[in-house]
């Protein structure tokens, strides 16, 4: 996290004349109509993030910047070696259980916590139901502290262990049961404790490679509304004007039928627009880009390759 701050330290020092002269470039001529066409320009975006994360430095600088969900991550956390598929899938339950309203690496150090509750270095694969549900909920509890509402996710994963234990989940061929760890029906997950549409997802995807829906959090909610991937009204800036920078809502594009104003409502959308085969990846790869790049508060809008092509960057630094 300090290689983050000292990145944008540092571009915010450098950037200055490239953030001028892309704004005196486009001036209050520029037009959002090539801007927002989200069926057209989706994938073209895609692109670009995928090679900005793949490239792992801030811009063209030789400045390294690692996001915290590639090694803290749900699906991180899951893929640790030489674990069973039934502990590998259920890590991936408990993970995304831990992980709302949570930065990675608190997430990362509970679930950690837990896992030194019933396994060691040579049994890896010790991580399951099973073995949890026998650790005192008090104990659970002190072990989740790191993240947020850790009382409520103790008990929730506490009663995920009883189920799942209770149900007895196998899969496989008929003379070749094994068990799965978790359940197998996204419905089945719902119905859990403390298990909404966005942890079934996520978890679904990452255990058995099975996407119902896109797993919106805060960074993608974020991004695919500033590249207008989704173009619903928003909450409007209630900062006044700073200088030449208009703030008022660009209402030639704006759909007023839609409504993005949350992840959830942002999911809907996104669905609409992205085929299902990309779905399982949307969620990783906007996040890593939210964590290293686009920011909530002061994204590095001069080191990233779409500030041309982002609606809100152009927003943001039109003159009048």
């Amino acid at each position: 996290l300090s290689c983050i701050a000292n990145a944008r330290k540092s571009l915010s020092s450098c950037g200055g004349k490239r953030l001028v002269d892309f704004v005196s470039s486009y001036g209050h001529y520029r037009s959002f109509s090539n801007v927002y066409n989200a069926e057209d320009n989706w994938k073209k975006h895609w692109d670009l993030m995928k090679e900005m994360r793949e490239r792992g430095t801030i811009g063209q600088t030789s400045m390294t910047i690692e996001a915290p969900v590639d090694t803290m991550g749900a699906t991180a956390i899951s893929n640790k070696e030489n674990v069973t598929k039934e502990s590998f899938r259920f890590r991936a339950l408990i993970a995304t259980m831990l992980s709302p309203q949570t930065r990675d690496a608190q997430t990362y150090a509970a679930f950690n916590n837990l896992e030194e509750l019933v396994t060691t270095p040579t049994s890896p694969s010790d991580f399951t139901a099973t073995n949890l549900l026998k650790i005192p909920i008090d104990i659970i509890e002190a072990a989740c502290k790191p993240v947020s509402f850790y009382k409520t996710k103790a008990i929730n994963i506490h009663k995920a262990c009883e189920r799942i234990v209770e149900s007895n989940y196998r899969y496989g061929g008929k003379d070749n049961l094994d068990m799965a760890g978790i359940p197998l029906e996204y419905e089945d997950m719902l119905s859990y404790k403390g298990v909404g549409s966005k942890i079934a997802i996520l978890t679904f995807s990452i255990a058995w490679g099975k996407d119902y829906g896109i797993c919106v959090d805060t960074h993608v909610h974020r991004i695919a509304n500033r590249l207008r991937w989704v173009r619903g009204v928003q909450k409007k800036n209630k900062n006044k004007n700073n200088g030449n920078v208009l703030e008022e809502e660009d209402i030639d594009i704006i759909d007023t039928d839609i409504d993005t104003t949350s992840a959830e409502k942002t999911r809907v959308e996104l669905e609409k627009l992205l085929p299902r085969e990309v779905w399982g990846h949307v969620n990783e790869l906007l996040v890593g880009f939210g964590q290293t790049i686009c920011s909530a508060k002061k994204p590095l809008c001069y080191a990233c390759d779409l500030h041309d092509q982002c609606h809100w960057y152009i927003k943001k630094n039109r003159t009048v």
